[in-house]
């Protein structure tokens, strides 16, 4: 027997990754494989509530379960509504994810920022993360002339840190070419931050549908940004769910939930060595 932790989409990885007819066929023979990986599996944990489950569906007589990795700690969340920007002269974006690969758009983000400065808004991003394609950002940065408009922090683990960032910020973007469920999206919302994301993987799950744009489209990305940032009531209802969102990944809960897990593994485990 074998149990299944689906993360991710194989595809979406794959296909962004791999933009090419090659790089296309190869992510829909991973997607294949992988579902009929699935289907054989003797149970299937999921990170995500539908959007794994649907591209990817188990066996409908095996145990499944929706569990994220993400476990929230008390010091992580400050359940405070935030009812508009910190200072209605500047909006304050960041944006937080590996630049080992394009998965995460940071690209996107910044040409979001370069066309709300055409727009004359005043706005600024602090970018946190490092990897191989970090040079390829700050020349798109030289190139689209918003030095100022760019803080690239590098990577930081310091949870400390992270958390004034987070405090610090008026929105949080997502602009993502792929994902499972986004841990950083959780953590920004375990601070009352809205979130502004992309329509993949397990993102439409943690934002409200308003706040969900296309992938690489930075255009919408800029609207949106724009738009929730002058309604203090779209603001403030974004703040307000995430917090919400957040609760359901308390370490209380979580535990819970691992626990209950691991005793259908166990149990599937001893009936097959009976």
């Amino acid at each position: 027997p074998f149990a299944i932790e689906m993360v991710g989409d194989p595809f979406d990885v794959i296909s962004s990754l791999y933009p090419t007819r090659f790089g296309i066929a190869s992510a829909h023979i991973a997607k294949i494989y992988m579902r009929y990986a699935i289907r054989r599996a003797s149970a299937v944990r999921y990170v995500t509530s539908l959007s794994l489950q649907k591209n990817y569906p188990a066996n409908p007589k095996i145990p499944t379960a929706s569990i994220s990795n993400v476990i929230l700690m008390d010091d992580d969340r400050l359940e405070v509504v935030r009812t508009g920007l910190q200072d209605s002269s500047e909006i304050r974006l960041v944006a937080i994810g590996s630049q080992n690969t394009t998965y995460k758009g940071h690209d996107i983000a910044i040409r979001a920022v370069a066309r709300l400065r055409k727009m004359n808004v005043n706005v600024r991003i602090e970018i946190l993360g490092f990897g191989g394609v970090q040079q390829s950002l700050i020349d798109l940065v030289h190139e689209l002339a918003i030095e100022d408009a760019v803080v690239f922090r590098g990577h930081i683990t310091d949870r400390f840190i992270i958390r004034q960032i987070l405090d610090s910020s008026d929105l949080l973007i997502h602009p993502s070419r792929t994902e499972g469920l986004p841990r950083v999206i959780i953590e920004g919302s375990a601070r009352g931050l809205p979130v502004i994301g992309t329509n993949v993987g397990g993102i439409p799950e943690l934002i409200l549908v308003e706040n969900t744009v296309p992938v690489d489209d930075y255009p919408a990305l800029a609207n949106r940004i724009l738009s929730l940032a002058s309604d203090n009531e779209a603001y403030s209802a974004a703040s307000t769910y995430a917090i919400q969102i957040a609760r359901s990944f308390t370490f209380d809960i979580r535990k819970k939930k691992f626990s209950e897990w691991s005793k259908i593994l166990l149990n599937i485990t001893q009936k097959e060595n009976k």
